[in-house]
């Protein structure tokens, strides 16, 4: 399958990124892609098949940097449209609701037994509420535990009703990984 791709940046065009030779610039930079592809996704979409969007390495005289990539084969119509969207419309300013973003989710995954219960708009919803520190239908115990995890480290599970039923939103400790699931589904 060939594939193309398109350059988006490290971050929003009219937004400050991290710079080059700053302490921990790395991990700040992944971080700040990361938050720059949740942001493209929220006005673009999540990416069909045969498209992807992906944090790739550039190399720069002063220093490697990290920018944020969408890669499409360019026989799949749906994925040279949303590649196309993505560079026409990927969002020039941070969005308002991303200052109260207390973690990154790192890589999404929603189960079927989610897909079965909730909405794309639903499960979207439910991730804004998760990592802004809104635990949902928690006991003070769990949700003084998912605090103590955003300061000290260690996984947050938060746990909603859509629909009269019940879904977890599961982050691991090392915030690469962040699963929407059913409780029978654990």
């Amino acid at each position: 399958m060939p594939v193309e791709k398109y350059y988006l940046g490290p971050a929003p065009a009219d937004e400050e990124c991290v710079s080059l030779g700053v302490d921990n610039c790395e991990e700040l930079a992944r971080r700040e892609c990361r938050a720059y592809i949740e942001a493209i996704k929220q006005v673009c979409g999540q990416p069909p098949e045969g498209a992807r969007l992906k944090i790739e390495r550039q190399r720069h005289d002063f220093g490697d940097f990290m920018e944020v990539v969408v890669l499409f084969d360019p026989s799949n119509r749906e994925a040279a449209e949303y590649a196309a969207k993505c560079d026409a419309q990927a969002p020039t300013r941070w969005p308002e609701k991303s200052t109260n973003i207390k973690f990154l989710p790192g890589s999404v995954d929603v189960t079927l037994g989610a897909q079965q219960v909730a909405s794309l708009d639903d499960i979207r919803r439910l991730l804004d509420r998760h990592t802004s520190g809104d635990w949902g239908d928690l006991c003070e115990e769990d949700k003084r535990a998912n605090d103590s995890a955003l300061k000290h480290g260690g996984r947050i599970l938060s746990a909603y009703h859509v629909n009269g039923e019940k879904l977890w939103v599961l982050t691991e400790a090392s915030r690469e990984q962040t699963t929407v699931l059913t409780p029978g589904e654990y």
